[in-house]
């Protein structure tokens, strides 16, 4: 067991220039994949640019629906007050259609009359007055 290590001034230089070399790989190697990590980290610049370009146009659209939406139930409200009152008129009417029908049939049904008439002039003094003509 007495072998003997004999290094040469050759030896020494190898192995020197081994562990350099190996420092300089792992090195490399280190330094690749801490660039590749950092970039699938973080978005580029570029990116950054193009969502904050997107998120502000989307901003704006989400602003003009907002108002579009606001007039349009503005309108709509308006139109919904209109054609209740349309309706109300029409069912007035037809009661006093249904009640003269009725009475041309069979010529008796004069309380139906009335109270046509009566319906439809309650209504009609009685509805706002920017509605009538």
């Amino acid at each position: 067991m007495n072998n003997l290590i004999s290094l040469t001034p050759q030896d020494i230089i190898n192995g020197i220039l081994a562990v350099c070399a190996a420092i300089s790989v792992i090195a490399g190697a280190a330094a690749v994949i801490v660039k590749i990590v950092v970039r699938a980290k973080s978005p580029n610049k570029a990116q950054d640019e193009k969502i904050a370009a997107l998120e502000d146009e989307v901003e704006k659209i989400k602003e003009e629906m907002r108002e579009n939406e606001k007039k349009l139930d503005r309108r709509f409200s308006a139109d919904k007050s209109r054609l209740d009152s349309i309706d109300e008129a029409n069912a007035v009417t037809q009661t006093a259609i249904l009640a003269l029908l009725s009475h041309a049939i069979n010529g008796n049904d004069k309380e139906a009359l009335q109270r046509a008439k009566a319906d439809l002039e309650t209504y009609l003094t009685h509805r706002p007055h920017k509605e009538r003509g």
